[in-house]
């Protein structure tokens, strides 16, 4: 089973380095959970939400 996970606030202050210097993100506030069945069409996000500075430019 897989859980897809979006992260769609993702910036400096959202990552933090472990002492074995694994990179782990948090702050999954704005994160959108999909289930396995869910279809592409269904994926798509449709609400802007996020930091603009650290957002992709599409």
């Amino acid at each position: 089973m897989f859980i897809f996970l979006a992260q769609v606030d993702l910036k400096p202050e959202n990552l933090l380095i472990a002492n074995n210097n694994a990179l782990k993100i948090c702050d999954f506030g704005l994160a959108t959970l999909f289930r396995s069945q869910t279809t592409k069409e269904e994926r798509k996000l449709t609400t802007y939400c996020g930091t603009a500075p650290y957002s992709s430019p599409e």
